[in-house]
Parts: structure tokens; C-alpha cells; sequence
């Protein structure tokens, strides 16, 4: 069905450049239709899209609906997903009107949802016509189309797993309220490997830690993992003060660590039997988190002033041999150590 034509046709260059009545003027002698492509697989509605011609994207849909699902170039993206990648809102609309699929999967292994989350997504090239996650969401909210967020990629990975990697505390809430699943595991997915909400903290991502923390899935703050660790055990090993402080502020009680920094500098947090009740896991890359959670003095010290400042414990000064020592004095309800 498709013409292939060269790069700099006639018809190829009004599209680029948004010329409508040249369109008209080519498709009413005959020397051009809608599914004119290049020799790269570029068609008349990809330029539209991708300059973001509201016009000549209206144009093309009516006159033949079919290429709102025709995708191009070399990876086969569709008109929807490079729409929603450009946020561009009214050409979005308008290829969701025209039954644009929600569910399409281009061949890098991604549904249209991934695009409209890809981390550093540029926005429109009219800025007139982009707007918030929550506008782009509200098309799809009628069902008209179907925006499959399930979807897994070759890495295994839904839209909302790669969004709390890097995405706003706003992504990830919108996503939710789309209905995107928190949980893979049961109703306790903080007792598996690889939660969300271990994603979130491994990720440094404090937005997406609080939003989660407002899930029931995570409600119970102090719960341990399987490793045996709280949500504050995984942030403070990290180096995550931020995340840190969140948790802290939520009510999560605090943990001793099992390390002291002038006595023991060179211990790296890793024991054999941390990894004794890992079931199904790789211990290979079970070991390396656990080298990457081990106890530094920066860390330990950062978490110490976190305490500190949320008045969890309390630094007094004592003589000793002569000379004023700064110990650290914990509360009674100390927890045991991590």
C-alpha cells in the first residue's frame, strides 16, 4: 500500500514545513497520498508529527484514518507514540480520535506509554499545544484508547517500574491513578525481592518513596524485607539522607548501626549470612547490592545528623582522661542492629 518517493519530494517537504494547501494541491492532481514514505520508512504524517503541524495532521487522518496506526521509521514507531514523546497534546488528541493504539509496540520493545514517560522527554515544538502528565493522562481516561501500562520490556520492566527510576513524584501518582499495578508479588511486596518501593529507594527517588509510602501495600514503615531490612535500613546504607529524612518524618523508627567508624573503618557491611536467607536470588548480584549498602564513615555520619536533626537521638559530651568526648546517647526503644 505504501509509495516509496524520495526525501526531497514535493509532497515530503510540505509536510516538513506545513504547507496544507500544497498537500491539497498535490493529492487533488494525483502526485501524492497519504501513504507516500521515504526510502528510510519516513511517512507524510511522521514529518507532521514530528514538527508538530496540528494542520497536516488533521488533514492526513482525514483523509485516510488507517495511517494513525502506521508506524515508521527504523524502529517502527507509531504516530501515537512519537506524538506523546514530542508532548505534543493536540496532535495527541487528534490520533486518539482517529483510534490510534494504545497498546502498539514498537520494535525497542515499548508501548506508547513508555515514550510519554521516557526520561527527558523534549516537550512540543509548539508550546502552545504540550501540557501536564495529568492532560496527556485525561485522553486516555475515557477508555476510548486503550493505554496499555502492564506492558513489560525486554528488560522486564512496566512504564511505571522505569518511571520511579527517574520520573516525578507527579508521574508516578498519575500513573496510579491510571490504574498501573504496584504489585507483582502479593499483597505484601515489601517482604519480595524488588519492589517498587525498592526500586524507588535504590533509585534515590524521594518523590516517588513518598508517594509510595501512601499506598497500603507500603503503609506498614517498618516492616522488614527479605533481606531482614526496613525501608530506612536500604536508605540509610545507601547514602540517601533526603529518603533518609522522609522516613524519619513518617514515623519510622530508628536502627543502630552495626559499625563504628573510628574502631572498624575497613568493614564493608557484606557477612555470609546476609545472604543465607535470600531465596530465588542471584547471589552475585545480591552481593554486589550488599557491597553497595555496606557501612562507610560518610555515610554513617550523615545518618547520625539526620537522627540528630529530627531530634531521634542526641549527641552529649562527657570527660574523659581530661579531654570533653561527643557520645552518641540513644532513647530506651532502640531497635536492634542493622
Amino acid at each position: 500500500m505504501t509509495n516509496v518517493v524520495p526525501a526531497d519530494s514535493a509532497i515530503m517537504r510540505a509536510c516538513q514545513i506545513g504547507d496544507v494547501g500544497k498537500i491539497q494541491e498535490l493529492f487533488a492532481k494525483n502526485l501524492a497520498s497519504p501513504w507516500d514514505v521515504t526510502p528510510d520508512n519516513l511517512s507524510l504524517l511522521s514529518h507532521a508529527v514530528n514538527m508538530g503541524h496540528t494542520g497536516v495532521v488533521k488533514f492526513l487522518l482525514e483523509q485516510e484514518k488507517k495511517v494513525a496506526n502506521s508506524p515508521y521509521g527504523k524502529n517502527q514507531t507509531s504516530p501515537l507514540q512519537w506524538a506523546l514523546y514530542q508532548r505534543n497534546l493536540d496532535v495527541t488528541r487528534l490520533l486518539v480520535h482517529y483510534e490510534a493504539k494504545g497498546d502498539y509496540v514498537s520494535s525497542l520493545g515499548w508501548t506508547p506509554a513508555f515514550y510519554l514517560f521516557y526520561p527527558g522527554a523534549p516537550m512540543a515544538r509548539n508550546p502552545e499545544s504540550t501540557g501536564s502528565i495529568q492532560d496527556f493522562l485525561s485522553i486516555f481516561s475515557d477508555n476510548r484508547t486503550f493505554l496499555d501500562l502492564e506492558f513489560r520490556d525486554p528488560d522486564g520492566e512496566t512504564v511505571l517500574q522505569r518511571t520511579i527510576l527517574s520520573g516525578s513524584g507527579e508521574d508516578v501518582s498519575s500513573l496510579l491513578a491510571l490504574g498501573a499495578s504496584t504489585s507483582r508479588s502479593g499483597s505484601e511486596p515489601w517482604k519480595n525481592e524488588w519492589s517498587l518501593m525498592h526500586v524507588a529507594i535504590r533509585a534515590g527517588n524521594t518523590a516517588a518513596v513518598a508517594v509510595l509510602l501512601g499506598l497500603e501495600h507500603f503503609s506498614d514503615i517498618d516492616a522488614e524485607d527479605y533481606l531482614g531490612w526496613t525501608m530506612l535500613q536500604h536508605a540509610a546504607r545507601l547514602g540517601y539522607i533526603d529518603i533518609v529524612n522522609l522516613l524519619l518524618k513518617r514515623g519510622s523508627e530508628e536502627i543502630v548501626p552495626d559499625y563504628d567508624p573510628e574502631s572498624d573503618p575497613d568493614y564493608d557491611g557484606v557477612l555470609e549470612q546476609d545472604l543465607e536467607d535470600v531465596w530465588e536470588a542471584d547471589v552475585d548480584s545480591m552481593y554486589a547490592y550488599l557491597r553497595e549498602t555496606r557501612w562507610t564513615a560518610k555515610k554513617y555520619y550523615a545518618y547520625m545528623q539526620a537522627l540528630v536533626d529530627q531530634r531521634r537521638t542526641e549527641i552529649r559530651s562527657s570527660e574523659e582522661d581530661g579531654e570533653l568526648v561527643d557520645e552518641i546517647f540513644w532513647e530506651a526503644n532502640e531497635t536492634a542492629d542493622a
